[in-house]
């Protein structure tokens, strides 16, 4: 029954290392994306004004 607990709180850990690595990855690609977009919105007014 140890070894189970054991078990479970070392998948638990290995799981939280890769959630966390993962979590950083999408955090990066949302900040990334959020970028983009604002500079999408920059152009696309730019453009609207210049018309």
């Amino acid at each position: 029954m140890i070894e189970y607990v054991i078990g479970i709180i070392g998948v638990g850990v290995a799981g939280g290392v890769a959630y966390g690595d993962l979590r950083g990855k999408i955090g990066k690609l949302e900040g990334q994306m959020e970028l983009i977009s604002k500079d999408l919105k920059v152009i696309m007014a730019n453009n609207g004004c210049k018309k």
